[in-house]
């Protein structure tokens, strides 16, 4: 009789710790689901406010495109007058030791 009722009380006390310690597992997971969650919340806020960053960037991006105009010279440009230039230069270098 005795051997049973102790057998009982272990069974018992065992299935209490058993289940107290379930719960403090349960409660460390929600503790850390609450925390990834918070983390999620700052995430979609700072993407929010990333996204209204780009739009803006968009849209100063379209008026400067609408705004500017066509370069007035080409590179094939800048180059016959460098050349044109070194060429006057030359020349005015002739004229000068010439005197």
């Amino acid at each position: 009789m005795k051997l049973w009722l102790a057998k009982k009380v272990l069974g018992g006390i065992t299935t209490k710790v058993m289940k107290a310690r379930e719960l403090k597992l349960l409660r460390k997971g929600n503790k850390k689901r609450d925390e990834n969650q918070l983390q999620i919340t700052q995430l979609q806020k700072t993407t929010n406010k990333l996204g209204k960053y780009v739009e803006e960037i968009h849209k100063d991006v379209a008026i400067l495109k609408s705004d500017s105009h066509p370069p007035l010279f080409t590179r094939n440009d800048l180059i016959k007058i460098q050349k044109e230039i070194k060429s006057l230069s030359d020349r005015l270098n002739k004229i000068e030791k010439g005197k």
